[in-house]
């Protein structure tokens, strides 16, 4: 298991002057084995661009309409105009939610709840999204709360300490597993070292 407990990834979003099609690109910047999004795991001290989903280094589209991003342990997310996430970096807990284990150096969409690898349907919806240590979080319209991730010490809040590879809805006060009664009313959400937060209401 890579140690996350020195990794300083900074991410922007910067407006871009020519294209308003094309604004708000991602920047990323820092210690990089992925999470830097360049197609690369070369450090760097000064911005890059993060690439699009999709491309290869060196990559000749980059990431664009992204309204939120989130800096975790060893990866990254971005949430889109369209309500989509996107995540890349280091995955072995299953953190980019994408249904594999497999660590990513461009971004791909984080799978729909109940998908496996490889995804067909891909989450939308989201309104929120944080990184924790080695797990992901969103809230979905209507203000669902959804995790993905590491789930050693019940961080997903989906009853249970088995981590998953893409999301899972987080249960509501007092359900045991399996959960019948899922967490609603989510307005806020943050992922933490190895917990999560929300405020209802």
């Amino acid at each position: 298991m890579v140690a996350f407990a020195s990794v300083a990834v900074l991410l922007a979003i910067a407006p871009a002057a020519a294209d308003p099609a094309t604004s708000r690109t991602v920047l990323a910047w820092g210690e990089n084995w992925g999470q830097l999004g360049d197609g690369t795991d070369t450090n760097r001290s000064v911005p890059v661009p993060v690439c699009a989903v999709g491309e290869t280094a060196p990559c000749h589209r980059f990431l664009s309409g992204v309204t939120k991003i989130a800096a975790a342990g060893g990866h990254s997310l971005a949430l889109t105009s369209g309500g989509r996430v996107l995540a890349w970096g280091a995955n072995q807990e299953g953190q980019l939610g994408d249904g594999t284990l497999i660590d990513r150096s461009v971004p791909v969409p984080v799978c729909a709840v109940g998908e496996t690898a490889p995804c067909h349907r891909f989450l939308t919806g989201v309104t929120g999204i944080d990184g924790g240590y080695l797990h992901s979080v969103a809230t979905v319209s209507g203000g669902r709360a959804l995790a993905w991730g590491d789930n050693q010490h019940g961080q997903l809040g989906d009853g249970t300490n088995t981590n998953r590879s893409v999301p899972v809805p987080v249960c509501a006060v007092g359900e045991t597993a399996p959960c019948h009664r899922f967490l609603t009313g989510v307005t806020k959400i943050a992922a933490a070292l190895r917990h999560s937060l929300a405020i209802v209401g």
